[in-house]
């Protein structure tokens, strides 16, 4: 089992963007903030300092739909997401959680798509 292999086919961004998770449920809708700490063009990383949103546990409360909305540079990123995986990050005191887009549109896409350019030729 181990060494784990790398089984990501997209390039991953080291970022600290500001977003907001929208989770509904289906008598409540409820909107916290994360912090993006990596990101493809699949899914991302997210930094939570909690998994509650109002009264609901995002991962166990089963949300009915999960929205990752971060406003860039480029324009509006909105996408549903799925989560993936969780672990709570006892040096920082918040939870890391994985995530894929489900199905993110092409202008979505597009807005993702050029932040990474600007990246790429800030480190270049």
């Amino acid at each position: 089992m181990w060494p784990f292999s790398d089984r990501r086919k997209k390039r991953r961004y080291e970022v600290s963007w500001q977003a907001v998770l929208h989770a509904d449920f289906n008598e409540e809708k409820t909107a916290m903030d994360v912090t993006v700490v990596e990101v493809s063009l699949a899914g991302a990383r997210l930094e939570m300092p909690s998994l509650l949103t109002g009264s609901k546990h995002v991962l166990a409360g089963q949300p009915t739909r999960l929205v990752l909305e971060i406003l860039l540079s480029e324009g509006l990123f909105a996408a549903p997401i799925r989560f993936q995986w969780a672990r709570y990050e006892e040096d920082i005191r918040k939870f890391h959680v994985g995530v894929s887009f489900e199905d993110p549109s092409r202008e979505c896409l597009s807005v993702l798509e050029a932040e990474f350019r600007t990246i790429r030729r800030a480190t270049a």
